[in-house]
């Protein structure tokens, strides 16, 4: 297609015929009610952001699942507490994706005492606070419990 006679500053708009020979332009995804995506979303540089403060929501259709394919997920950010909750009714369920130990810890896992609860039946839940860190039991009538080999410790 050849256009001469059109100034550099005046925009035109061409709207070709689909593989069916049909005309159509979308200005805009918000136009379209129900977009789909024919490739992968490469967001480059970008955030996938809302505005007014509103939450994202994803959610899968059905019975189908939210899966985050990554080795690391953070929750959060630098300036607040994360917290993970169940939004309903129903109980909140950790689970490893195989034969693996759940292991709770902080500070990103260094210098930190840590709650693991060992895979496999009759496994054992060991708690291991970091240096000189105590289990404190609250509201219990010791106000500090630990064990060091056979022995246990209890003060009063």
């Amino acid at each position: 297609m050849i256009c001469s006679g059109i100034s550099s500053s005046t925009t035109r708009t061409y709207t070709l015929p689909d593989a069916s020979g049909t005309l159509s332009t979308l200005a805009s995804v918000a136009g379209d009610s129900s977009p789909q995506l024919g490739g992968e979303l490469d967001v480059v540089t970008y955030d996938i952001v809302s505005t007014s403060n509103r939450d994202i929501d994803i959610a899968p259709h059905g019975t189908g699942d939210v899966v985050l394919k990554a080795d690391t997920v953070t929750v959060g950010d630098a300036a607040a507490a994360a917290t993970i909750r169940s939004s309903g009714a129903g109980t909140l369920t950790v689970t490893t994706g195989g034969t693996e130990n759940l292991i709770l810890s902080t500070n990103n896992g260094t210098a930190s005492g840590t709650v693991t609860i060992t895979d496999a039946a009759n496994g054992a839940i060991t708690l291991a606070p970091n240096g000189t860190g105590i289990v404190d039991i609250q509201s219990s009538m010791n106000p500090s419990l630990s064990s060091t080999g056979k022995s246990l410790v209890m003060g009063f």
